[in-house]
């Protein structure tokens, strides 16, 4: 998250609520560091490696900071 504010790019991520190696706080945090367009949809019950049919998706999106 240290270099987050550095990315230029429109910048999209997808949050497992059930990942355990990489928590939710911790990609949320990324998020709020990004000054870029971003988007960024939170799935319900997704681990790592797995998205299960018909879950929850939650999704925020934001232009970049003037």
């Amino acid at each position: 998250t240290a270099f987050a504010h550095l990315i230029r790019c429109d910048v999209e991520i997808e949050c497992g609520l059930g990942d355990q190696l990489c928590p939710a706080s911790g990609i949320t945090v990324l998020y709020n560091q990004l000054t870029c367009n971003k988007k960024i949809t939170f799935i319900q019950n997704r681990s790592h490696s797995w998205v299960p049919a018909g879950s929850g998706r939650f999704v925020l999106q934001a232009g970049a900071k003037t």
